[in-house]
């Protein structure tokens, strides 16, 4: 029976020092989260407010790069049209390109505007957890 005492005290004792072990580990882990998650916070926070930046930007050269090929189209309508009547059907070719790409950009700006708004959408919750974590941490 004493012997039985003995083995469980020495399986009790380490067991015991495994939970020491691990609660140290635990600490060590917490403390690190400590340090990293607010600067993780901060990093999403920036790449957010990066996006938000860009994108209006982006818009603008889209824009303007439109812009600029509606008067490319018009100065060159104006000089086929001067020159012959017989160019008509390359004018009329020229309106469709122009209708193509102007479409295009239209859905590559929509496209981005959705970008914008699922990284928006996907970086709060991951926020909120980090924060959560960040509480349960400390």
């Amino acid at each position: 029976m004493f012997l039985y005492v003995e083995r469980l005290l020495k399986l009790h004792r380490s067991h015991f020092l495994k939970i020491q072990h691990l609660q140290k580990i635990l600490l060590l882990h917490s403390a690190q989260l400590k340090l990293i998650l607010p600067n993780l916070q901060k990093a999403l926070l920036l790449h957010s407010a990066l996006l938000k930046l860009i994108l209006p930007q982006f818009q603008n050269v889209l824009l303007l790069r439109s812009a600029q090929l509606e008067l490319i189209f018009l100065h060159y309508r104006k000089v086929l049209l001067f020159h012959s009547a017989q160019l008509e059907p390359i004018l009329l070719d020229l309106q469709k390109v122009l209708l193509l790409h102007s479409a295009r950009l239209k859905l590559i700006l929509l496209d981005l505007q959705k970008v914008l708004l699922l990284h928006s959408v996907r970086l709060e919750p991951i926020l909120l957890d980090l924060q959560k974590v960040l509480l349960l941490h400390s």
